[in-house]
């Protein structure tokens, strides 16, 4: 037999360049050095060649355990002090980073190398290759993916020091924990907490500090540097131990994170098909005030097809004093009108959609299809028993995991609780989900049309009119004509508060991309607590070439965009999708990846909309199976489904405000109905008294007299669409005789 060929792996190991690394091509994927591994030890410029078997090329993914087998030393930081362990894919070998790190984390769930890389981009903001060394880049953009890089290692670092004792302890199951679990654990904790690392990273006051420690470093040389360096992974280590000690894994929920992972790489127990429900959702206050979500199937829906294809109903309950909203997707009854780009139209998700889930496979691994291509991916399901446990307690240990989905457990719920127990064949299903596309949303009510000034820019009396074309927009919105306003002081019983020397109007000139932070930003001059709001304004406006220029603004208390400042260009682009127009923005700044969406414009039928796109991620949820939700809602004292209803919407559901636009007047509003939460129905525009006689929520019919303030009254009927959120009207009587059309806002 001829001798095996080898062939000579070079293989650099970076944070900064490590040396003393130990680095394994890892044969068995158990994800350490074992023995009979091909290893070596990195130089001080971090790298090393390894003499591997021709074969295995591009078979294995590439380990690097730094400060584990010896005293590693980063070129950057110095003697790295809590080990911690690098990877990269096996068809990716030459570089071993945090940032190839994580895209192994994801490969190893099943992606492919390109999809992990465009999805860690997408949370990351970064603008360059994962796979790229970005020690040696001089950009602005290979500097953002280093300081993301070392944020990841820290991360890691932290994560792995609160947590070390659990090795010898013991996971929810009982089964003993071991430093592989534990460092699995860490490792899925920090590919969790990506979205709130970077947004951290990302504050406008984090990333100025950061800038001038980045120039420092840049322009000195010995101590100086090594001081400078230091100054700057202190910048970085301090938001990386707030998001750690705020979302990262305790003592307390480690040992269900451990279960959850070794369960999830079970096969799955297979089980005859029958009608069945899971509780996706729930915020209890009381019988009469509640939130539910759950997901649904009739037995022939949980029966795979010929493709191994089951199918599931998304629903949701919201019960406001005792009146109950019923709808199946978003936020809100309204949101359920949205129209995203299934790949061939403009589609919103119909009434009790089916969504569609193949069947798992031996690891436990399926994909899904969201309403017809608005989200696409793979998910793993973990099920862990909890029969026989108090049901307070399996809610708490899932949020302690990272599991909100379920709610917070608060006075209410233990109230209405107590010591409940889950009953036999209890379980709670623990599900990580994958997006691999998602598709760009609009919703076409007027509350959504985009204006642009009408007014001579910085004119005493500013006037907008809704735009009807993405070029209009883009004309409109330059970063030109800024209006410089005096300073401006408010007295009110909070204080006395002033805008500062600089009081910049930035609104008309540049576009939304987005807001970061939840401060109210709805004050007037006689309540506010602050002239400027904490949230940072994200904003853009459009150049030649199609260049799009970035900006970080601040709020003003009452939402006004104020004092921008350049924080980067990108590109923008219009595309056609169908009989509407799309405008998109690449390279955004990496603060921007702090949003789990993308702002996108939409052109389409005479009007422009804000929409958006979410970005790909890596999501978890937690739901209780059939059994365990059927128990947790009678002990709640709320109304248990049958999975063979479908849901029926209610008044309710169709809440919100509905303008009337008069065909003898189609470009006014006549009149304004609104249907409340709790399911009141007014007239809202001129105080009107409206009397409702009759509505169907199955059909969206209605009837009712409309008596005028000013006297008389109209009898009006008509039909509101509640997927498309639009209706008809007609209306007579000693206001007039006419038909309308009707869009909610």
């Amino acid at each position: 037999m001829p001798p095996a060929t080898t062939t000579d792996l070079a293989i650099t190991v970076v944070d900064g360049p490590i040396q003393y690394a130990k680095v394994c091509l890892d044969t068995n994927k158990d994800g350490v050095c074992g023995t009979g591994e091909p290893t070596g030890s990195t130089d001080a410029s971090g790298t090393v060649t390894l003499k591997v078997s021709s074969t295995d090329v591009g078979k294995y993914p590439m380990v690097a355990d730094v400060g584990t087998y010896a005293d590693a030393f980063d070129a950057d930081t110095g003697k790295v002090l809590t080990p911690y362990t690098m990877r990269t894919p096996a068809d990716k070998p030459a570089l071993v980073t945090p940032l190839t790190t994580l895209v192994q984390n994801l490969v190893a769930s099943g992606s492919t190398t390109s999809d992990a890389e465009v999805l860690i981009k997408s949370q990351t903001g970064i603008n360059v290759s994962l796979f790229e060394d970005f020690s040696k880049g001089t950009s602005a953009d290979a500097k953002a993916a280093a300081n993301i890089a070392r944020m990841v290692v820290l991360a890691t670092q932290e994560q792995s020091t609160a947590v070390k004792s659990a090795v010898g302890t013991t996971d929810a199951t009982g089964v003993t924990i071991t430093q592989q679990d534990l460092d699995k654990a860490v490792q899925k904790k920090v590919m969790e907490m990506l979205t709130p690392l970077v947004a951290s990273l990302s504050d406008p006051v984090v990333q100025k500090a950061l800038d001038a420690a980045q120039a420092k470093i840049d322009t000195s040389s010995g101590a100086a540097k090594t001081a400078a360096q230091a100054e700057k992974d202190a910048l970085i280590k301090t938001p990386t131990s707030n998001v750690v000690a705020s979302n990262g894994l305790t003592m307390d929920s480690v040992g269900t994170a451990v279960a959850v992972n070794k369960d999830a790489s079970s096969p799955p127990t297979v089980e005859t098909p029958t009608a069945g429900f899971n509780i996706r959702g729930l915020s209890f206050a009381n019988v009469q005030n509640y939130f539910l979500r759950y997901t649904s199937s009739t037995a022939a829906q949980n029966t795979p097809d010929s493709k191994g294809q089951t199918r599931y109903v998304d629903n949701r309950y919201r019960s406001v004093s005792g009146v109950v909203a019923a709808w199946n997707t978003s936020s809100a009854p309204a949101g359920q009108a949205e129209l995203h780009w299934n790949g061939s139209g403009w589609v919103a998700c119909q009434l009790n959609f089916e969504n569609v889930s193949s069947a798992r496979d031996t690891k436990g691994d399926s994909t899904y299809n969201y309403c017809d291509n608005q989200e696409t991916g793979r998910g793993n399901r973990a099920s862990l028993s909890v029969a026989g446990k108090k049901m307070v307690d399996v809610l708490a240990d899932a949020v302690k995991a990272g599991y909100t989905n379920l709610g917070t457990v608060t006075a209410a719920v233990k109230t209405a609780l107590g010591d409940a127990t889950f009953p036999e064949k209890s379980s709670v299903y623990y599900q990580s989900s994958t997006s691999l596309t998602t598709a760009v949303n609009f919703f076409p009510g007027s509350d959504n049309w985009v204006a642009v000034e009408a007014s001579t820019p910085c004119a005493a009396n500013y006037v907008e009119k809704y735009a009807a074309t993405l070029q209009e927009v883009v004309a409109k919105y330059t970063g030109a004509d800024k209006c410089t306003l005096a300073k401006k002081t408010i007295t009110n019983p909070n204080g006395t508060f002033n805008s500062g020397d600089r009081n910049e109007y930035w609104g008309s000139t540049t576009i939304y991309l987005g807001d970061i932070g939840t401060a109210p930003a709805n004050y007037n001059d006689l309540t506010a607590p602050s002239f400027y709001t904490t949230n940072t304004r994200l904003r853009a406006s459009f150049g030649t070439s199609n260049v799009a220029t970035y900006y970080s603004c601040q709020q003003r208390y009452d939402g006004y965009t104020r004092n921008c400042d350049v924080i980067g260009t990108g590109k923008y682009s219009i595309s056609t999708l169908g009989d509407a127009k799309t405008l998109v923005f690449s390279g955004l700044p990496a603060i921007a990846s702090a949003l789990d969406w993308t702002t996108v414009y939409v052109e389409r039928g005479g009007r422009v909309y804000y929409g958006y796109q979410d970005r790909l991620g890596v999501f978890n949820n937690a739901s209780l199976n059939t059994v365990a939700s059927t128990a947790l809602l009678t002990k709640l004292g709320l109304p248990v489904p049958n999975p063979d209803v479908p849901l029926a919407l209610t008044r309710a559901s169709y809440q919100g405000i509905w303008d009337a636009y008069p065909d003898d007047a189609p470009s006014s509003v006549g009149a304004t109905l609104f249907i409340s939460a709790s399911g009141q129905f007014s007239c809202i525009s001129t105080g009107d008294n409206c009397t409702l006689s009759s509505f169907n929520p199955a059909t969206g019919a209605f009837t009712l007299t409309n008596f005028y303030s000013s006297g008389g009254s109209s009898s009006v009927t008509g039909t509101m669409d509640f997927i498309k959120g639009t209706g008809v009207a007609s209306y007579s009587g000693s206001g007039g005789t006419g038909t309308a059309k009707l869009l909610r806002r």
